[in-house]
């Protein structure tokens, strides 16, 4: 199926509320492996309240009332396309992300480009304080659309790419071990991403897997959970934006390695199945002095 990418980029998503709370930020931590690994204690800073702070990264799972409105854009024709997501990247606004709030989303579609799959897409939405109109954080997403075609190249640039993380040719300053819980994708699928493939078999071996694996933006929260505890002695307020791309799957229950290198203003984080040379998702936390 061909789409005409000029027609289409700026096409605007539809405009939606949402809220979280506290309750909704420590459930998303524990998805991601907080209290999960014993060099860090019980990351009380993730999972109590009374010290409670919020991962960049939740940014990804609480814009998703506004991401998913990319099903609906007028002009991009879904059926029988199968949507994987390559890459996401959060942005923060002045301040933290609060452990409450009530928002407003907004996006459009900001990119269009071939691949030798079919074509990638980049979304990008916008999360502003119900009330104020302040920016609490911007998500940028590519999918790569298997069955589209574009017949327009868009001249825009990838979202992700302006930033895009690559491993650094020196060996890593940290290395970070895990074993990732059994239950890790049921847990983690609470914060809302509901797709079978992370838990129901017949839906994953239908999809070419061998089991049900993670989620991918399950790893991207588990490798800025790293890059903060490790790489910056968990100063979050210090990480000011988190791009990452999924190069492979990981399944529950597998030991991984996080490698770290610090640089003055980022972090660079690989993470990889351990005793593998290749990563499964390579990020940059983009981070303010400390």
């Amino acid at each position: 199926m061909m789409i005409d990418a000029g027609a289409l980029l700026g096409r605007e998503l539809p405009r939606v509320t949402s809220s979280w709370d506290e309750r909704d930020v420590i459930l998303y931590h524990l998805g991601v492996g907080a209290g999960n690994n014993a060099a860090f204690g019980d990351e009380l800073h993730l999972t109590y309240e009374r010290q409670l702070g919020t991962l960049p990264t939740f940014a990804s799972v609480a814009c998703a009332p506004g991401l998913r409105g990319f099903k609906s854009v007028d002009g991009l024709p879904l059926q029988d396309v199968v949507v994987i997501h390559m890459e996401h990247e959060v942005r923060l606004g002045a301040a933290p992300i609060p452990t409450a709030a009530a928002v407003v989303h907004t996006g459009n579609l900001s990119d269009l480009r071939p691949h030798r799959l079919g074509t990638l897409a980049g979304f990008t939405v916008d999360t502003v304080l119900e009330g104020s109109g302040d920016l609490v954080f911007q998500n940028r997403a590519t999918f790569l659309l298997r069955g589209l075609t574009i017949g327009t190249e868009s001249e825009s640039e990838s979202a992700v790419a302006r930033g895009r993380a690559e491993i650094p040719d020196r060996p890593p300053e940290i290395e970070v071990p895990e074993r990732l819980l059994r239950q890790q994708a049921l847990l983690y699928r609470l914060s809302g991403d509901k797709n079978p493939l992370h838990v129901d078999a017949q839906v994953s071996t239908r999809a070419g897997y061998e089991a049900p694996l993670l989620h991918g933006l399950c790893t991207y929260g588990i490798a800025c959970r790293h890059a903060s505890n490790a790489g910056l002695s968990g100063e979050l307020e210090r990480i000011r934006s988190f791009g990452a791309r999924f190069t492979g799957p990981l399944f529950p229950g597998q030991e991984i390695t996080t490698r770290l290198w610090v640089e003055p203003d980022a972090v660079i984080a690989a993470v990889y199945r351990t005793g593998h040379d290749r990563p499964v998702l390579i990020a940059a936390a983009g981070c303010s002095e400390g």
